[in-house]
C-alpha cells in the first residue's frame, strides 16, 4: 500500500519502516523496532495498521 507517487514516496521514506492507517502515514523509522517504540508511544494498536519497509531510491527490485 503506497498512498502517493511512488518516487516521491521512496524519496520521502526510502530506507525506512513504515506504519499506514487508512491510507495515511502515521510513523516511520529506520529499524521495525524504532518503529514499533514509536507507535507503544502513540498509543497505535499495531493489528490496525500496515507496516512495510520502503527501499531506497534507485534500489532495483525484482519480483
Amino acid at each position: 500500500m503506497i498512498p502517493m507517487d511512488d518516487l516521491k514516496f521512496q524519496e520521502q521514506y526510502g530506507g525506512q519502516y513504515v506504519a499506514c492507517q487508512d491510507g495515511h502515514v502515521i510513523a516511520s523509522a529506520p529499524t521495525y523496532d524504532e518503529l514499533s517504540d514509536h507507535l507503544d508511544a502513540l498509543g497505535a494498536e499495531e493489528n490496525d495498521l500496515i507496516v512495510e519497509y520502503v527501499e531506497p531510491v534507485a534500489t532495483i527490485r525484482v519480483y
